[in-house]
């Protein structure tokens, strides 16, 4: 590889693993807590890890909201969770090259604090 060039993804073969690593590493880099690793490698890598980013959809996230449901977990956890996945395809999304070609919608569940259900597009995620 010449001096500069970056390497070329192929974004269809891109596992969710190395965009959570990404996570880990931009958490980190500006030394934000990363208190919310536990979650990344309790959870969301042994789920999501071994996938394709690309085969990621709605129906994927839907298993994950049902499994994490069925051990008992809140609603307000898994958005933290989902937030996490979410950050996690945005950098790969903004990274050059880009890792994964679009991040999909992961939608915010209702959260039993006495708001009104939202559910966020992916555009609509504050960075």
């Amino acid at each position: 590889m010449a001096m500069g060039t970056s390497p070329r993804f192929d974004v269809r073969k891109v596992k969710v693993s190395a965009l959570l690593d990404m996570l880990l590493a931009d958490y980190e880099l500006n030394q934000k807590s990363v208190e919310w690793a536990r979650y990344v490698d309790g959870h969301l890598r042994p789920f999501f890890g071994s996938l394709k980013a690309a085969s990621v959809g709605t129906a994927t996230i839907t298993r994950y909201v049902s499994h994490r449901r069925g051990e008992g977990i809140a609603n307000s956890t898994i958005n933290r969770e989902l937030s996490l996945l979410r950050r996690a395809f945005y950098l790969g999304h903004e990274a050059q090259p880009p890792m994964v070609a679009a991040v999909s919608k992961i939608p915010k569940l209702a959260e039993n604090n006495g708001t009104a259900a939202r559910v966020l597009s992916a555009g609509s995620i504050r960075r």
